[in-house]
């Protein structure tokens, strides 16, 4: 996901306050974080503001600094946007709502079965939330495991276990 072409987006940014630059770099992260943000939060217009906040606090920080990987800048964003978006609310509602958010077909692609993605997304929620995190950034955000890492502060390799334990888990359960 981050290329050379992010790199130097980035660079322009922090140089020139390019805004061109970010808008490019808008263009290709903003429905991925969004995805990410749906499948994290319990309504898509709580996911919208969230997404629109996550490229306000990036465009501040990629102006301000220089980042080598804008693409983990907005994910990393995003997460910690989430946390305070529950911090901030009286009653959690977590990842229990993941099935509700599927059956919208919010996270669904056309091919795809609403009803056996809702129950995935349902078991998904049941998981350790370690877990949960996982299984979403590499399947619905489709991130490698070394983009997770520099997100979640752990190591590829740490990510790819997460990865596997999580699959199992998931597959115990399914």
């Amino acid at each position: 996901m981050n290329t050379l072409r992010d790199m130097y987006l980035a660079g322009r940014v922090f140089s020139e306050k390019d805004a061109a630059a970010f808008e490019e770099l808008f263009e290709k992260y903003a429905a991925l974080v969004r995805r990410f943000l749906v499948s994290r939060l319990p309504r898509p217009e709580d996911a919208d503001d969230l997404t629109a906040d996550t490229f306000l606090r990036s465009w501040e920080y990629l102006s301000a600094s220089r980042v080598e990987k804008p693409g983990s800048l907005f994910f990393r964003v995003a997460r910690n946007l989430v946390a305070d978006f529950y911090r901030r609310q009286k009653d959690t509602v977590g990842l229990d709502s993941a099935a509700e958010v599927a059956s919208r077909g919010d996270l669904v692609g056309e091919t795809a079965d609403k009803e056996e993605a809702a129950v995935v997304l349902e078991k998904i929620a049941s998981l350790r939330e370690e877990y949960a995190e996982i299984l979403l950034l590499h399947y619905v955000s489709e991130m490698k495991p070394r983009e997770i890492a520099s997100i979640t502060g752990k190591t590829p390799n740490g990510v790819r276990i997460l990865l596997h334990r999580a699959k199992k888990a998931l597959k115990e359960i399914l």
